[in-house]
């Protein structure tokens, strides 16, 4: 084979690689100090196309979203009391609600945990 065949060899597979719209690593990716992810400005980027697709974040495990649905809290008070809970109950659930919140965060390494 001559130098002029390998040559073009080497800028088709360059030519197919550079046009391609999708890429697949299979080893891990490394991305040097102070490089940025351009996201999509129309309809924004999303990490995992599927719920089954595990995430993680700052060397934590990656895990699964959530499975289960969160509800929002109800609102309550009016005048002075406005935003105050009713009872001891709906106060409850809003703190476990927020614990849980934090316990993904951190299991993700998004927030850091207790010192």
């Amino acid at each position: 084979m001559d130098e002029n065949k390998i040559r073009e060899i080497v800028k088709s597979e360059l030519e197919a690689l550079f046009k391609s719209d999708k890429y697949v690593f299979h080893k891990p990716l490394q991305l040097l100090d102070r490089i940025h992810i351009h996201t999509g400005e129309t309809n924004g980027s999303s990490l995992g196309a599927d719920t089954s697709q595990k995430a993680g974040f700052h060397g934590f495990a990656a895990t699964q979203p959530a499975s289960a649905d969160q509800a929002a809290l109800a609102t309550g008070g009016t005048g002075a009391t406005a935003g105050a809970f009713p009872n001891a109950a709906e106060r409850d659930a809003a703190v476990l609600l927020i614990n849980e919140i934090r316990s993904v965060l951190v299991s993700h390494g998004i927030f850091k945990g207790s010192a």
